[in-house]
This record gives structure tokens, sequence and C-alpha cells, in this order.
């Protein structure tokens, strides 16, 4: 078998050849490195501590707990109409034809999609925070796919699985929909940019601030005379800048004050600033989480080896020429 296989590799044309090659080359590098990039997700997973939302520092953290809603809110997934924290859908048209060589094929056509950017909220037991979903790498509690005749799914009454999504495709009707969610109260790993928003507890640098506003007050020198330079010789001496920093501090401290009456502040979790560091949202635990990325690091870093070896020796073989 290998011998034959060697012999079609040899007398296969130049352009078809080294196009393969040069594509498998490049899907095995992308395999490796996702891989890599699984691994390094999953060494960060075992280093971060987790952090609790009482006492969490402002920056990037890991956290742990159940997702819910906030009160009076309500997401709902739009295929199944279920309540949920979060949704991602799809909805896909067979297409069967034939194609350049006269062979046939039977492939799915997008023909509407969508997932949820609402807030949802993560509960540790010690506090609540929000959750913005955009831009995270997400694994939902549970996956649907289903099949049906028309652009309006059928009704989902069970959960499907693998096998029955399998029969189904072969010889299910002509549209195939799926369905991501995260459901409420399910468990939620979070790996993410939190701060908090507003509120009289967002500190406020005085120093900093007045500062600011002694730099607006040099702008406007006419008023700035008029207000501090009290023996009109045109000019403020140290004695008078102090008074100006005097009162610029006091402008500060009566801001501060005045913020104790302002909104609650508002915890937020969300996609970091810095694109190196990456945004996991998961339901899952954190053992189940280090679980998932092992398993598919190796299985990344597998796949591409494997392919760089047939490539290798299809190179060889090529080289070689027919036996």
């Amino acid at each position: 078998m290998l011998e034959a296989l060697a012999r079609e590799i040899a007398y296969a044309s130049a352009g078809h050849y080294w196009t393969a090659v040069v594509t498998g080359t490049v899907a095995a590098l992308a395999a490796i490195g996702m891989g890599f990039r699984f691994l390094a997700h999953k060494r960060l997973i075992e280093d971060m501590p987790t952090a609790r939302l009482r006492a969490a520092a402002q920056g990037y953290v890991e956290l742990s707990g159940q997702a819910r809603l906030f009160d009076g809110e309500q997401i709902v997934a739009p295929l199944t109409g279920r309540a949920c924290c979060w949704y991602r859908f799809k909805v896909e048209r067979r297409d069967r034809g034939s194609g350049r060589h006269g062979r046939d094929h039977n492939r799915w056509q997008r023909v509407d999609g969508g997932e949820s950017t609402d807030l949802f909220m993560l509960d540790d037991g010690t506090g609540r925070c929000a959750v913005d979903p955009e831009g995270a790498s997400i694994t939902p509690s549970m996956r649907n796919v289903w099949y049906g005749n028309s652009h309006i799914p059928p009704r989902l009454t069970t959960r499907k699985t693998w096998l029955g999504a399998a029969a189904a495709s072969a010889f299910g009707g002509g549209y195939r929909y799926s369905e991501e969610v995260i459901v409420i109260d399910s468990p939620l790993y979070a790996l993410g940019f939190f701060r908090t928003h507003g509120g009289a507890s967002t500190p406020i640098d005085t120093t900093h601030d007045a500062t600011a506003l002694l730099k607006e007050w040099k702008a406007d020198r006419a008023t700035l005379l008029q207000r501090y330079d009290r023996n009109r010789d045109g000019e403020i001496d140290a004695t008078e800048w102090e008074h100006a920093r005097a009162d610029a501090h006091a402008e500060v401290a009566q801001l501060r004050a005045s913020r104790s009456h302002a909104p609650p502040a508002v915890d937020m979790l969300s996609r970091p600033p810095h694109g190196s560091q990456p945004y996991i949202l998961a339901a899952r635990t954190e053992d189940e989480i280090k679980g998932r990325h092992r398993l598919l690091s190796g299985l990344c870093m597998t796949a591409g080896t494997a392919l760089g070896l047939c490539i290798a020796w299809s190179i060889i073989a090529r080289l070689q020429g027919p036996l």
C-alpha cells in the first residue's frame, strides 16, 4: 500500500503536489501552535490563584462561582426559547450538488446565527460582578444540534446525543440548527480583567487632580492674578501660589465628598486590554478546564506532528522517484 502511494506521489503533477505540501505544512504548524497555546493557557490557569470578589484586586484575575442573571433581566436563547445567561446559535442549509469534476458534494451553508452580548452575573458567595462576554473564549454548559425542513427550527423536546445527531445528519432534513448556552446557576470559571466602575468607592488621586486643576487656572492668567495676586505686583509669588494650591486641594476634597452620593460602584469582568492575556469564560470547574486544555493540547500537537511526518515521508518518496 505504501509503495502504491509512493508511486502516486512520484507521478503527481509538480503544481498539485507542492501546493498540497505547502498547505499541509501550514496546517501542521498551525496545529502545533494551537497545541502550545492550549498548554500555555493550562499553565496560566494552574499558576493563577483564585480571587474572591470581596477582596479581588483591580486587574487580571481568576474567579470561580456561579452564573446568574441580574434581577429583572432576561436572556433567552432564540432557537429553543430557553432562559440562560449566554447563548450562541447557528442555522445552516444543506447544499447538495455536483462539483467541477462531477463529484457530488454535501455542504452546510450558514443562513443565520448570532451570539449574546448581554451582561450576566458571576456570584462566588462573597460578592457579585457583572460579566461582559464580548471577546471571550467561551465553553458553554451544553450544545445541542438538531435537524428540520425549514429555516424556523422545530421544537427541541429532548437533548440530542452525538449518535442521534450523526444519524440525523445523514438522513435528516435540509436544515441544521445548533445552539450553545450557559445555563443559569451553572458553575462558572473566569479569567479576565476585573475593574470597579463608578460609585463612591472609586479612588480619587487628590494630588493628580489638584495639579490638573492648577494647570487650568494657570491657563487663564488674568483670572489667576485677580484671584491670588494680593500685593498687586502682576506676579504670583510663593506665598500666593500656596494659597492657590490650598484652594485647589479644597475643591478636589469637595468633589470627593460629593461623590459619596453617587450611585453604587459596579464590579465588571471583561476582556483584558492586553491582547496577550486570554479572556476565558467556562461553565465548568477549574479542574475540568485544566483537563480540557491538557487534552486539546495533546490532540493538536499529536495531529500536527503526525501530519508533519507524513509530509516529510511524501517529500522523500517524491525525491526518490518511482520504485
